[in-house]
């Protein structure tokens, strides 16, 4: 199936298994994800194909888009456990129960991603604001003294993005387009302030400084 899969589409390849096999092309299809999974997950493999565990390995993946990039794919490959179900859990629950759970796993994932979202374009909002007032301050300062008040509100602001960066899951942002744009965004403002402050400290000349 994998040898056929390399040179064919998913089309011609479920009509070869549906005529060989008696399948249906939705059928086909699951088999033929669980193969490619299990080429790529020993640990996977050595599980769910044991005797009667392979419609439990297709339950869960029911929900797996791309097999290279899915966080309970990668969990159960290192510790052997899918999302908050042990080994003994997978063994134990009926398929019926696992696609329950397989469902509510990554309902609260996308719900996580969410909210993620929601508090990162929240933060980012609160960091705009500062940075306007940031600038602000930057065209009225004065000699020696505004150059300090510029200081201080340079670093109160990289604090600030420091703090919202320590409660990130990184990992969770660098698989989301929308996370990792926001994230970006911060970036670039974060670069932007510490350029500045970099020019204040090393821009002048001896006398100002």
């Amino acid at each position: 199936m994998l040898a056929i899969k390399e040179n064919e589409s998913w089309t011609t390849l479920s009509n070869i298994v549906e005529e060989e096999f008696g399948m249906s092309e939705r059928s086909a299809r699951r088999y033929m994800r669980f193969a490619l999974v299990a080429a790529s997950f020993p640990r996977f493999k050595d599980f769910f194909t044991q005797n009667r565990l392979m419609y439990k390995g297709l339950a869960l993946l029911e929900g797996v888009k791309d097999p290279e990039n899915d966080p309970y794919l990668e969990q159960f490959e290192a510790t052997g456990e899918w999302g908050d179900l042990t080994a003994a859990d997978l063994l134990e629950k009926s398929v019926r129960d696992l696609k329950s759970e397989n469902r509510r796993l990554r309902r609260e994932k996308e719900q996580a991603v969410a909210s993620a979202v929601a508090a990162l374009s929240a933060e980012n909002e609160s960091l705009r604001r500062e940075l306007e007032k940031y600038e602000a301050l930057q065209e009225q300062r004065e000699a020696a003294r505004g150059a300090k008040k510029l200081l201080e509100a340079g670093g109160k602001l990289l604090s600030q993005a420091r703090q919202v960066y320590a409660r990130v899951d990184w990992r969770l942002v660098l698989r989301d387009p929308a996370l990792t744009a926001v994230a970006r965004l911060q970036m670039e403002m974060a670069d932007r302030i510490g350029g500045d402050i970099q020019t204040e400290l090393y821009g002048r000349d001896d006398q100002e400084e």
